[in-house]
């Protein structure tokens, strides 16, 4: 396999190598009264703390500081001659330099925030150490650490509370299982203790009662191990709120708490009674979290409705500025099916309406809103007429909630609004093609407006 190689302009390179050596003439030794990690915190901020982290062999090792605020403020390493780092104003020129090396999207695309920090650290401690001489540049060591590090990788992030009956594509993600053979093949290639005697059937099974069966979004992506792990989260959470917007829980505005593992919000109540000196415990969901199933015959009629434009403008990288706007919008709009209260399904839901439907922030809304609106969604004079009313209902009682803290949100005000608003953007969705702009979109609704 062919290692990956960096590509820098010449003139970034040679900047980048320049700031970097500003940053090792900056190293000095790091004083040792610092109070230990776990040891009681001062509230000021201005105190300095250590932050430490324990390798695998078990060796203490001092890595950076953190102040009373809980702010990183330094980095570090330990020589023979003692604790030596970078701290305070230094530290924040450091983190300056990370973030000009890690702007180009030939590193960003690759290379995480945290990867680039730790190999600028690395580079400088090898230098103080004599491990390389003065002829290895910074751009040269961290070409060699990406070649060694990037590679094509498939990522899989488990989603709780989704099952679905066949694999599917949506974008650059696949909805699959981790299916039973692959912790078989797992398990097959673990070693054995080092006695010989004990399989790792044990150490197999927590993880085996986790994942087994799960539904993943996995996708090939070129990075090192965590910016791959960024990058695959990052479309796994998109892909997920285009499948919300197309799954019934857009039109039924009931809880959908699928999604990523470890970010869902699962209502539970914990309640300990006490009939006599023992209590009963008592706990449970207060809101039945039943997997959400997606079946083959769902994804067809997703298709009628617009899934596959959805998918496209996933996976695009030259979208127009209206196909931006309209896939904005649907990520806004899968955020009102998530949310659990009814009053930010509302408010969120209204949001996305604006964000597709106002030309910018001094359109006074419920002059525009509800009229485009309107004729977008409805054909006919009575139809419209119910969504004016239904549009100042909605404002109405959004207004009560801000400004008055009322949670006042009717069952029929909020499914209407649900159902309008996702029509709205299916709309948008299926003509997206045809505009470069959203002011293209709003003046062609315009004259149909006044035709």
């Amino acid at each position: 396999m062919t290692a990956y190689q960096l590509h820098l302009a010449p003139e970034a390179a040679s900047h980048f190598n320049q700031v970097a050596s500003q940053l090792k003439e900056m190293v000095r030794p790091i004083p040792r009264s610092i109070t230990p990690a776990g040891a009681p915190r001062e509230t000021s901020a201005s105190h300095v703390h250590t932050e430490i982290i324990t390798p695998s062999d078990g060796t203490p090792v001092i890595t950076g500081m953190v102040d009373g605020s809980g702010k990183q403020v330094g980095r570090c390493f330990m020589t023979d001659q003692g604790l030596l780092g970078i701290e305070n104003s230094a530290f924040e020129e450091f983190r300056k330099v990370v973030a000009q090396v890690h702007k180009p999207a030939t590193v960003n695309s690759v290379l995480s925030v945290d990867y680039i920090e730790d190999r600028i650290l690395e580079w400088i401690e090898k230098h103080v150490r004599g491990e390389i001489g003065p002829e290895t540049q910074f751009v040269t060591f961290l070409s060699t650490c990406a070649g060694r590090d990037v590679r094509k990788r498939k990522v899989a992030i488990p989603v709780s509370f989704l099952t679905i009956d066949r694999p599917f594509c949506l974008g650059a993600i696949m909805f699959e299982y981790l299916r039973k053979d692959l912790f078989d093949e797992w398990e097959s290639r673990s070693p054995l203790a080092a006695d010989g005697s004990a399989t790792p059937k044990g150490r197999l099974t927590p993880l085996r009662k986790r994942y087994q069966g799960v539904v993943c979004c996995s996708m090939e992506v070129e990075g090192e191990t965590t910016r791959a792990i960024q990058r695959a989260t990052t479309e796994a959470r998109m892909a997920i709120n285009v499948l919300r917007f197309f799954t019934p829980a857009c039109a039924v505005a009931v809880p959908c708490f699928y999604g990523l593992m470890g970010r869902t919000l699962v209502p539970t109540s914990h309640a300990l009674v006490f009939d006599d000196p023992v209590p009963d415990i008592v706990e449970g969901m207060e809101t039945p979290a039943l997997p959400y199933q997606i079946m083959s015959e769902d994804l067809k009629e997703f298709e009628r409705h617009g899934w596959n434009l959805a998918g496209q403008l996933l996976t695009t990288k030259t979208k127009t500025a209206f196909e931006e706007t309209v896939f904005d919008t649907i990520q806004l709009f899968a955020r009102a099916i998530e949310a659990q209260d009814t009053q930010d399904k509302l408010l969120y839901a209204l949001v996305a309406a604006e964000t597709l439907l106002l030309r910018d922030q001094s359109e006074p809304i419920l002059v525009h809103l509800w009229l485009r609106l309107a004729f977008l969604v409805e054909l006919d004079v009575a139809g419209r007429r119910e969504i004016k009313e239904l549009v100042q209902d909605a404002y109405k009682r959004r207004s009560a909630f801000v400004h008055h803290g009322e949670i006042d949100v009717s069952p029929v005000t909020l499914s209407g609004i649900f159902i309008t608003v996702w029509t709205a953007i299916r709309n948008a969705l299926v003509v997206s093609g045809d505009f470069k702009t959203k002011a293209d979109f709003l003046d062609y609704l315009e004259n149909r407006i006044l035709t």
